[in-house]
């Protein structure tokens, strides 16, 4: 029997019993949103999660923004007809086919999310389908949460890492001593450690009094 011959019923009770599991056990946003994100292959989480990123929110001149992809049908448009700009997506709109494919985009007052890179440009990390529908009702500014990075000396470190590491502890009974000072080298290394250590890595998640009083020491809570 192949995952082909299951029904599709039983898959679809399936996923939905293992998404209330998560939603149940990890209740913290900052948590579910890496999760999603890293099923949806963006960037989204680990940008909120990361401690070396300062947020702020801005309003931000529509002609500063840097247009990212989306479907495929509107990457032709937006990244290889208008490159990237608004500003030239605006012009675009003069074309009646172009309206029709973003005739569902609805433009709201609502923050969209933006990276500032090391260029100084600004990058859209979620709220595309607000951009374009401000270049296409002329509005000429919106506002964003803009990050930028504070900690340019470190990097982040995969979620398993962590884990892998307190995984080993437990299994081997290593020295107590030995995995404090281990966590404590990863917190100071790495910008995202401390968000895992809390949400991830969390009492929800590991369910072990010990560990977790570990856990509290090394981020001094």
């Amino acid at each position: 029997m192949s995952k082909e011959d299951f029904p599709k019923e039983y898959l679809v009770g399936l996923v939905a019993n293992h998404k209330r599991k998560v939603e149940e056990t990890l209740q913290d946003p900052s948590g579910q949103l890496l999760m999603y994100s890293g099923a949806l292959l963006n960037w989204v989480g680990e940008f909120i999660n990361n401690e070396g990123v300062s947020w702020k929110l801005e309003t931000v001149p529509l002609e500063k923004i840097v247009m990212t992809g989306t479907s495929p049908e509107w990457n032709n448009i937006i990244l290889e007809k208008a490159e990237r700009d608004p500003m030239k997506l605006r012009k675009l709109f003069e074309d009646e086919n172009v309206r029709n494919v973003f005739r569902g985009s609805k433009f709201t007052d609502d923050p969209i999310l933006i990276r500032e890179d090391e260029e100084g440009k600004y990058k859209v990390l979620d709220g595309m389908n607000r951009v374009i529908a401000a270049a296409r009702d002329r509005v000429d500014q919106v506002k964003a949460y803009v990050g930028r990075s504070i900690e340019k000396s470190k990097t982040e470190v995969e979620p398993h890492v962590v884990y892998d590491f307190i995984r080993a502890y437990q299994q081997r009974g290593g020295n107590e001593e030995d995995l404090k000072g281990g966590l404590r080298f990863l917190v100071d290394a790495y910008t995202n450690v401390r968000v895992l250590l809390r949400t991830r890595l969390g009492p929800e998640w590991i369910k072990d009094e010990k560990i977790q009083k570990i856990i509290k020491e090394v981020l001094g809570e």
